[in-house]
């Protein structure tokens, strides 16, 4: 057999966020995220954190899909309109803007019908499984017809804004 040399030996995992343990619920979830590049976690003054009990807010959340998106290049053909995509509680200089931004323009994200997004408000389920769902479309044609299917449904019949979203999830 042959011997290792130092320099061959396999290096020890480096945890990128100092609250990550051992026993941390997730953690393999967690770390596959981070090397994907999807979370990034944030800066606190004992190092790189990634509060993995916390709440994520709607600009968090944008952000995951919107790095997932670009991992497999989303193609919207029916963007919606740069004005739709204008936020007015959106400013260029907060570490989201692009992320929430090009979230809109991918169709992935939506805001409020004041013009709002509120990023840093919590996200909710519907929310979220929105988010999901309108990810989902963008890489299955079956989604995508299931979604299409239930945004039909919404012009027949009155319906909350999210239901669309839950009967396509549930199938």
């Amino acid at each position: 057999g042959t011997l290792k040399g130092a320099a061959e030996e396999e290096a020890p995992e480096v945890i990128p966020f100092v609250d990550l343990r051992d026993d941390t619920r997730y953690r393999e979830s967690i770390l596959t995220m981070h090397k994907l590049g999807l979370m990034t976690g944030t800066d606190s003054p004992l190092g790189q954190v990634f509060n993995p009990t916390s709440f994520m807010d709607r600009a968090q959340f944008a952000t995951v899909f919107y790095r997932l998106g670009r991992l497999h290049t989303i193609k919207n053909p029916n963007s919606p309109s740069e004005d739709f995509c204008r936020f007015s509680d959106l400013p260029k200089k907060e570490w989201y803007f692009e992320s929430v931004l090009n979230s809109c323009k991918d169709g992935l994200v939506e805001g409020y019908p004041d013009h709002t997004f509120q990023p840093t408000s919590f996200i909710n389920y519907a929310e979220a499984l929105a988010i999901v769902v309108r990810t989902a479309a963008q890489f299955s044609e079956t989604v995508k017809e299931m979604l299409d299917r239930q945004i039909a449904l919404d012009t027949l019949e009155e319906r909350d804004w999210f239901v669309k979203y839950i009967e396509t999830a549930k199938k």
